[in-house]
């Protein structure tokens, strides 16, 4: 089997490649659909000197599979690969810090030269500069954008004057002004504007001329970028009273309130927070927006929590018409109930007993396909056994026409031998043995949800995200309709260390 996998525009320091990826998944195969990896040289694999190593001789020696190097000679089963391919990461790591450091050099004089250096803020814009000293590759000139700058005004001069930033993000929705990243596939929390946006902005300095570079960098945290601060001494700071967007007035009038509202000593920070089983499976029926936590109150020191549309709570009803809420405690109780009424019900019992019987009827056909697998591999062996007498007869006699043509007609069936048995060794592969489990086993993972909801909400949260793969609210006049959409893998595999595996169905009700 030859398959292409490329990542194209994207850079070999990252592991989280598509193409990487699907190589990677592949090569997990029992047995792998191929036995060599080609690449034109080391760094296309990865230019990490641990995911290289941990790839080549981890991810695809475990599997079988060999590694060239076309360019570069690169053998992962030489002698001496491990010495080889070490130094080879090592040199390619180098390559990558010092492209690095001397990209970073350049923004760094572009910064200190006053011209753009990547990225986007609201209320601006960009422009090639005047009389390059480069005609084919200008830099670009930060410019006010005034269509934005009036709108930016307009923000901190309603939260100067004592508006909240609901308030604000209502207002601009309800009059369709485009938000920041509006239309863009980068924007994953829907278009309109948000709390979050807000508050950004108005702790923004280069809304009144002070541009600050430098002040974060990027680093590998498993294996993914993430983005963290830099030293205040590492700061390049530079006044531009020219791209001042906000006076000095209303801006100290604004960061005056920013620190009257921040969380004091006497005000819970995150470790005031709760943990809500829910979150991150509901979604609204309307809008398709997250529902969260809208509102909190304590009793008897117990939190009661209402759920509603976070796009409606945030942004205003021009962004979505769901204005209904719904208490945490209620909700939590209906969609366990509709769990466990499902799972308890006949319904569920007879797809059990379904599953298993495709589990066995997989497994009979896998071994047919292994039965298979054996009697091909006699097959090769023994057409590898007359093309080498064949050979022996012509290395003896010399060249013979009848011995010629038999060596022919002996490569041509081995040739074909040996592709059955690749499409037949793809086929053979066993399904894990099922286990007896029964909707009452289910039903006691359930109770533990249940049980650990109240003592262990992460625990609980963990065990329902198992289960249910997402839970649609949509808003009717009686309440609430729920549909719980139940994840979809592999049915056999049901219940794993006190865990619940994976379901192709779905159930739900009115609340």
């Amino acid at each position: 089997m030859v398959t292409e996998f490329t990542d194209e525009t994207q850079s070999g320091a990252s592991r989280h490649r598509v193409g990487l990826q699907a190589l990677l998944a592949q090569a997990r195969h029992r047995p792998p659909p191929f036995t060599t990896v080609l690449v034109d040289e080391l760094s296309r694999l990865s230019r990490d000197m641990g995911d290289t190593c941990a790839m080549v001789f981890g991810d695809l020696r475990a599997a079988g599979v060999r590694l060239l190097g076309v360019a570069d000679g690169v053998d992962s089963e030489a002698r001496n690969a491990r010495v080889d391919i070490g130094i080879r990461s090592v040199v390619n790591t180098a390559f990558l810090e010092m492209v690095k450091a001397e990209t970073h050099r350049g923004l760094e004089g572009r910064a200190l030269a006053g011209f753009h250096t990547g990225g986007a803020c609201y209320g601006y814009t960009t422009v090639p500069e005047d009389k390059p000293q480069d005609p084919e590759h200008p830099r670009k000139v930060v410019k006010v954008d005034q269509e934005q700058a009036a709108v930016v005004r307009r923000i901190f001069q309603l939260y100067a004057d004592g508006h909240g930033l609901q308030a604000i993000a209502q207002a601009l929705n309800s009059e369709q002004i485009r938000a920041p990243q509006d239309g863009s596939s980068k924007k994953v929390a829907g278009r309109g504007w948000a709390k979050n946006q807000l508050h950004s902005m108005l702790r923004n300095e280069r809304y009144v001329g002070r541009i600050a570079w430098n002040k974060t960098e990027w680093v590998k945290v498993d294996g993914k970028r993430r983005s963290r601060p830099r030293p205040e001494s590492e700061w390049k700071i530079r006044e531009e009273p020219a791209l001042a967007i906000i006076d000095p007035a209303t801006w100290a009038k604004v960061q005056e309130r920013n620190k009257s509202n921040a969380r004091g000593p006497g005000r819970p920070g995150r470790a005031g927070y709760f943990d809500h089983i829910l979150s991150g499976l509901l979604r609204c029926g309307l809008c398709g927006s997250p529902l969260a936590i809208v509102s909190r109150k304590r009793k008897n020191g117990r939190p009661y929590s209402q759920y509603g549309c976070s796009a409606r709570h945030h942004k205003g009803m021009s962004i979505c018409g769901n204005g209904q809420t719904i208490g945490e405690v209620r909700l939590t109780e209906a969609v366990l109930g509709a769990l466990s009424t499902y799972f308890a019900s006949p319904e569920y019992e007879n797809w059990l007993e379904e599953a298993y019987a495709a589990n066995e009827r997989a497994r009979a056909r896998a071994a047919r396909a292994d039965d298979e697998v054996t009697r091909l591999e006699a097959a090769v062996r023994a057409a590898e056994g007359r093309i080498e007498k064949v050979t022996d007869a012509l290395a003896r006699i010399g060249y013979s026409e009848p011995l010629a043509a038999k060596l022919r007609a002996e490569e041509a069936k081995l040739l074909d031998a040996r592709k059955a048995l690749a499409q037949a060794a793809t086929t053979a592969k066993p399904s894990p043995a099922p286990r007896a489990y029964s909707g009452r086993a289910v039903l006691a993972v359930l109770e533990n949800i249940a049980t650990a909801a109240m003592t262990k909400p992460q625990k609980a949260k963990a065990l329902l995200q198992w289960v249910v793969e997402a839970i649609l609210m949509t808003p009717t006049p009686e309440g609430y309709s729920v549909r719980v959409t139940l994840k979809k893998t592999n049915p056999a595999a049901l219940v794993q260390d006190g865990r619940v595996g994976d379901y192709q169905s779905g159930c739900g009700g009115r609340i």
